[in-house]
């Protein structure tokens, strides 16, 4: 067996392949996973948006009903005391029980929309980290197939230093013979001492 340097460049050429196949793959496969790490990312902020806006609804329906109760405890008092609701200070208080539950909401709204700011501003954050962690196929490709063809032009030029071009097939070694390892090659009329 001989190795030329044509042989040699065949076995770079397909190291070089080889390299810049499974780096490629390699990217796609990394930039396929985080593709899915980004629609669980914008998943899980959609439900939490979804549970926040839930949980505002809630406090808004638990308010009202406290100032509808805080109102119906007011006109039985004024009912009891006898006197009149309008123009009274029973109907002040009313009116302060409707303003509180007025401003109650609006620190409810206000709570909701900090409250999505900082689910997207997360959101935003895990995706610009998924975006940093991309990688290019195609430079990934490229930086593989050199890699490759480095080592395929190593191994190439090993293997024609063990099996030169002129060297007939009974110089090269298969076995243990006449002081000789197997498979390196010694020139005519040299011996291993």
């Amino acid at each position: 067996m001989t190795v030329t340097a044509t042989t040699a460049a065949w076995i770079a050429a397909a190291s070089a392949a080889a390299g810049a196949a499974t780096t490629a793959y390699g990217a796609y496969s990394q930039n396929q996973g985080l593709k899915k790490s980004a629609r669980a990312a914008n998943q899980a902020a959609t439900l939490q948006k979804s549970q926040l806006r839930s949980q505002a609804s809630v406090e808004v329906m638990k308010r009202e009903q406290q100032s509808q109760q805080v109102k119906s405890a007011i006109r039985a008092s004024a009912g009891a005391a006898g006197s009149g609701f309008a123009g009274s200070s029973f109907s002040a208080l009313s009116d302060q029980a409707e303003f509180d539950r007025y401003t109650n909401d609006a620190i409810a709204k206000q709570s909701l929309g900090f409250n999505f700011a900082r689910v997207s501003s997360g959101l935003d954050a895990q995706l610009i980290d998924i975006n940093n962690r991309k990688q290019n196929t195609l430079i990934n490709a490229f930086m593989g197939g050199l890699q490759g063809l480095s080592a395929g032009m190593q191994l190439g030029q090993g293997l024609q230093g063990m099996f030169p071009a002129g060297a007939a097939s009974s110089d090269l070694p298969t076995t243990l013979h006449n002081n000789s390892i197997s498979g390196i090659y010694i020139p005519p009329g040299q011996r291993i001492a």
